[in-house]
């Protein structure tokens, strides 16, 4: 009696670390998702401000934005705050 008790807890045991790696790996991909989402709405708004504004530009130094001669970005800019 005692064998199948015990036999019982390992199965028991095997099902609850089984279930707890496929949780863990579906919020990993939950995670990855919404990491790329961020970056897809990141490169859309990128590519709007390279296609809509003269100013735009990827330097050395990082991406930059001309106020002058991108106003309406700028002007978009302060009236957020």
């Amino acid at each position: 009696m005692a064998q199948s008790w015990e036999a019982f807890y390992q199965y028991r045991q095997t099902v609850v670390t089984g279930f707890s790696e496929v949780t863990t790996s579906l919020r990993g991909a939950e995670n990855y998702r919404e990491v790329a989402g961020s970056r897809a709405e990141a490169v859309n708004l990128l590519l709007t401000l390279a296609i809509s504004c003269p100013g735009f530009e990827d330097t050395d130094q990082g991406l930059s934005v001309s106020a002058a001669t991108c106003s309406p970005v700028h002007n978009w800019h302060h009236s957020t705050k």
